[in-house]
């Protein structure tokens, strides 16, 4: 029988998350990291079971995710950041604007250019 782990909890739910966000299904994802079962899926997505490092970097491959991501949900390089939600939604033009403030803010804190 299976119990239900708040970690594993917090983790099954950002995979459900991305996984979500690439429209994939349980089914789909199961498969991609030879998980025998959509039902074994759920049961790691609701926190009842926990993963095999070979299985938890499967799944990150599969997402295009990082493990950082998956484990505490923070990730500064992922392209699930807050930054990255608004610049998805930005024109070009905009996003250049961004970037040159950015690169000038960098500059004044005395990060060299890149």
């Amino acid at each position: 029988m299976y119990k239900y782990n708040k970690e594993n909890a917090d983790m099954g739910a950002r995979i459900k998350e991305i996984r979500k966000k690439r429209y994939m299904t349980q089914e789909e994802l199961a498969e991609a990291v030879e998980i025998s079962t959509s039902q074994q899926m759920s049961s790691i997505e609701r926190g009842m079971i926990g993963l095999s490092l070979p299985k938890f970097r499967d799944i990150c491959r599969v997402l295009g995710i990082e493990a950082d991501y998956l484990l505490f949900g923070i990730s500064s390089r992922n392209a699930e950041t807050v930054i990255n939600k608004y610049t998805e939604q930005m024109t070009d033009e905009q996003l250049n604007t961004v970037t040159e403030l950015v690169r000038v803010y960098a500059k004044s804190c005395g990060i060299p250019e890149l």
